[in-house]
């Protein structure tokens, strides 16, 4: 895959940005990497890291260009719209422990504390 010269094309902030960028040049038939990918999925580098896509550098014009204008999307049959969900059914991303179970998880913590201050007496 790298058997030519490479050339950066684009810097993003994100890795799924950059993994997009990577997907439409690949659609398009042009050979991408990505370089620093794994530092900015940690929160690394400048700036926090940021990904650097590379393109052979005879495909640098063309790959440039794909990414300032990127085709429109094709809304054939394939295409998938979300169906939002009714506001009284939206759910929080990590919705909390009920507090019944917090209050039980809480009493039994408590007294294995007891029990183990009274063995160790």
């Amino acid at each position: 895959m790298y058997d030519a010269p490479y050339q950066q094309v684009a810097a993003y902030a994100r890795i799924d940005e950059a993994e997009l960028a990577r997907g439409l040049l690949e659609s398009e038939g042009i050979q991408v990497a990505l370089l620093d990918d794994h530092v900015a999925a940690m929160g690394f580098g400048p700036g926090g890291g940021s990904v650097r896509v590379l393109v052979p550098a005879w495909d640098a014009g063309r790959a440039t260009a794909i990414l300032a204008d990127p085709p429109p999307l094709d809304a054939g049959d394939d295409s998938v719209t979300p169906v939002p969900r009714p506001a009284s059914r939206q759910r929080s991303p990590v919705a909390p422990a009920p507090v019944p179970m917090r209050i039980a998880v809480g009493v039994a913590v408590l007294l294995a504390g007891g029990v183990l201050a009274a063995l160790f007496r």
